[in-house]
């Protein structure tokens, strides 16, 4: 499903499950700093696509889709598999929240798998197209990389945090395996 050419304040687009104003997803967070002209100019260029409970939006280790995905509404997990039988939920997105942003900086298989916990709508906006806007309208580019930037910033924050725990777990054990003097 596409949105329309162009989306106006007051116009709705439509999912699956209903729909929703223009005014409702400018409130969402990754478009705060935006101005209102830039956010319709986004969601004109982008790709609405729909998932249901279950579907994988993005999988590890795969390039199917090279692109920013901005969760407009539901709830997306995003895991990491161990071994193949065991995985770990790295977070749960919601509205307003992206996934598959370092595949707009690098050209490597996603690092880990994205799956909608219940029906999810998401913008897609291609590697191409977020190198278009930063072409075609510097500030407008300047703004996504600093989104970008600090959603990466805060994600890279979280993992030292789990490294750091981690790191002291492993500590504990190994102390507590020692023989003691």
């Amino acid at each position: 499903m596409a949105l329309p050419a162009l989306v106006l304040p007051g116009e709705p687009y439509y999912t699956n499950s209903g729909m929703a104003q223009f005014e409702d997803i400018h409130q969402l967070d990754f478009f705060q700093p935006l101005p209102a002209d830039s956010v319709r100019e986004i969601l004109a260029k982008g790709s609405l696509r729909v998932y249901r409970q279950g579907d994988i939006i993005i999988e590890e280790g795969r390039t199917r889709t090279r692109g920013l995905y901005i969760v407009l509404s539901g709830q997306v997990k995003v895991i990491k598999r161990i071994t193949d039988r065991e995985s770990k939920t790295l977070a749960v997105l919601r509205a307003g929240e992206v996934l598959g942003e370092m595949s707009i900086f690098e050209d490597q298989p996603h690092s880990a798998t994205a799956v909608a916990m219940r029906e999810t709508s998401v913008l897609l906006l291609s590697r191409e197209e977020v190198q278009a806007f930063v072409a075609r309208d510097l500030e407008l580019g300047v703004r996504l990389l600093v989104k970008l930037l600090q959603v990466m910033g805060m994600r890279i924050r979280a993992l030292n945090e789990q490294v750091t725990l981690l790191g002291s777990m492993a500590l504990s054990l190994r102390r507590r395996n020692l023989p003691m003097d």
